[in-house]
């Protein structure tokens, strides 16, 4: 019995090449590939039995005499067994590092699904905290805040008494708007708890969007003299951009420069600039011309 070890490499060789070039492929081939490893491991088995003969026939072994006078054949089955228990051992090599790549595919397959899932639930996220964003700002559309009002020292201020300041000392001195009855306040009230040292702002809520829009415009040119400040009600991401580009505002204006916020957005000389709450910095995103 002979067993051509050179052939039984090479073809171990060949499979663990195609093995290197296919590692993409291991999840799907691997039962195959196991399955034709565990066929070679049975036929080194049955060769290495002495049994089975890969070609039976008259043997042409050649003994030579010993000093006794009898006949000794050289020893092959000693050297094939060393060789073929190598050769397992190699296949044996082979297969536990097939488990290993596979599992390591497996494991990196799975980490890149999920950061896949983690980057679409962030995209989902901001899309969905900008649509509540901008519903907010909607919902927002029709309120004004007042700011230099006078609040009542003792004693609880009623929102009537809250509605009454609001037109005989912001409405009523506004030319623009031709009579206090015809403006229509849903809501009012103070914003805050009570101080004994400050004024809380007062938040109105018109029914319609036109008289909120005449009231600031003209509120902002008429009021300045009685020190009664009105602003637009934004959500708390918009206030805190608007409070971040005050100080890039007032440098505008000291350099004799038409500037004014508009949103969350610096407005100068009808560049339109966001910024960058992380750095502090401007960025021009566009222009009104």
């Amino acid at each position: 019995m002979f067993v051509d070890l050179s052939a039984w490499r090479m073809i171990i060789g060949l499979y663990h090449h195609k093995i290197a070039t296919s590692k993409c492929k291991l999840h799907k081939l691997r039962i195959t590939k196991l399955t034709l490893l565990v066929l070679i491991v049975f036929s080194c088995l049955l060769l290495l039995s002495g049994d089975v003969e890969s070609n039976p026939g008259p043997s042409t072994r050649q003994g030579t005499i010993s000093r006794t006078g009898e006949l000794v054949y050289p020893s092959e089955s000693s050297d094939q067994g060393n060789a073929l228990a190598s050769l397992l051992q190699e296949i044996k090599d082979e297969i536990s590092q097939l488990r290993n790549e596979v599992r390591e595919m497996n494991i990196k397959e799975e980490v890149a699904n999920i950061r896949i899932d983690i980057e679409q639930l962030r995209t989902e996220n901001e899309e969905i905290k900008e649509r509540l964003e901008d519903s907010e700002n909607r919902r927002k559309e029709r309120n004004l805040i007042f700011y230099g009002l006078e609040e009542k020292k003792i004693g609880i201020e009623t929102t009537s008494e809250c509605e009454q300041l609001i037109r005989e000392d912001v409405i009523a001195k506004l030319k623009d708007v031709s009579s206090d009855s015809d403006v229509c306040i849903e809501r009012v009230f103070r914003l805050g708890k009570k101080q004994s040292d400050k004024t809380r702002p007062i938040l109105v809520v018109f029914n319609k969007l036109r008289d909120s829009d005449l009231i600031l415009s003209s509120g902002r040119k008429q009021l300045k003299d009685a020190h009664v400040k009105i602003s637009e009600d934004y959500s708390k991401r918009v206030r805190e951009i608007r409070k971040a580009l005050i100080p890039h505002l007032v440098e505008a204006k000291e350099a004799n420069k038409r500037a004014f916020l508009k949103n969350d957005k610096l407005i100068i000389d009808n560049d339109v600039f966001s910024i960058n709450m992380a750095t502090n910095e401007l960025s021009k995103t566009g222009s009104r011309r």
